[in-house]
């Protein structure tokens, strides 16, 4: 099992409990140490078992992404990001990493996220170029946490539609259509988001916080033409990438979750 750091298991922690007590502030009782201590120890259990079972430490960060998006998980790039070291004044800056999550029911986790600490060849390079070093960029880490989700607000309901319109204008400049499947994962990742295969053979890509107004969570999703073929495993999807084609492309703002609805996941926009 891969170790995690106890800082971060702290954060985790305090991060999931705080997020629980800000959902049900003035409808529920503060959660309990055993619902607090519930999504971290299915945190431990995924990273043990599935994660573990990739075998990730020490392959180059696209390998590692294509087993992860296998097994159901969208990743991307993350930036560098500080933390305080406790001392007035002073904070660690971590290098960019790549960032893999999956969504669970609330009351298991969350939503699941993997981080994959990559070594980069240039790790002050921007999300393109980092992109580009995939190949010899190695994992040398992972956690797992789990993080909640926040509440559905009535503002973003009611300006959800005018959201959609303003996230597909971001999203045809980007002109993937008929880009190859392989390019437009590219062209998501470096615009900052998370790329995945769905159930139904699509790419879905989400944005979480979301740079559109009133949208919280951006979600794209790339219809693809995929070679001929019946039954093909997500491993041989992910590998077939660069012979597939973008053939849609859909601007969805996925909506946060129902307040004690714990059968619910966050979900798009049903499609039509």
């Amino acid at each position: 099992m891969i170790a995690v750091p106890k800082r971060y298991t702290r954060i985790a922690v305090v991060t999931f409990a705080l997020g629980c007590l800000l959902s049900t502030a003035g409808r529920a009782a503060p959660p309990t140490v055993e619902q607090m201590q519930k999504p971290l120890d299915f945190a431990r259990e995924v990273e043990g078992g599935e994660i573990a079972d990739l075998q990730l430490i020490d392959k180059n960060g696209r390998t590692a992404i294509r087993a992860m998006m296998s097994k159901g998980y969208r990743c991307g790039l993350e930036p560098a990001v500080a933390w305080p070291t406790g001392r007035a004044g002073e904070a660690r800056t971590f290098p960019p990493n790549v960032g893999c999550s999956k969504e669970m029911r609330p009351d298991i986790c969350g939503e699941l996220d993997v981080a994959l600490r990559v070594q980069w060849q240039s790790p002050e390079a921007s999300f393109a170029e980092l992109f580009d070093q995939l190949d010899e960029a190695l994992v040398k880490g992972v956690s797992v946490t789990c993080t909640p989700k926040g509440s559905r607000s009535t503002q973003y309901l009611a300006e959800r539609k005018r959201a959609e319109v303003q996230l597909a204008a971001k999203i045809d400049s980007l002109h993937l259509i008929p880009e190859s499947a392989n390019s437009a994962f590219r062209s998501m990742l470096v615009a900052g988001f998370r790329c995945g295969l769905t159930s139904s053979d699509a790419i879905r890509c989400t944005r979480l916080p979301s740079q559109t107004e009133y949208c919280y969570q951006e979600e794209i999703l790339l219809g693809v033409v995929w070679p001929p073929g019946k039954s093909v495993s997500p491993q041989k999807r992910v590998a077939q990438l660069n012979k597939a084609k973008i053939s849609t492309v859909k601007a969805l703002c996925g909506l946060p979750d129902i307040p004690g609805d714990t059968a619910s996941v966050l979900r798009p926009t049903p499609q039509s």
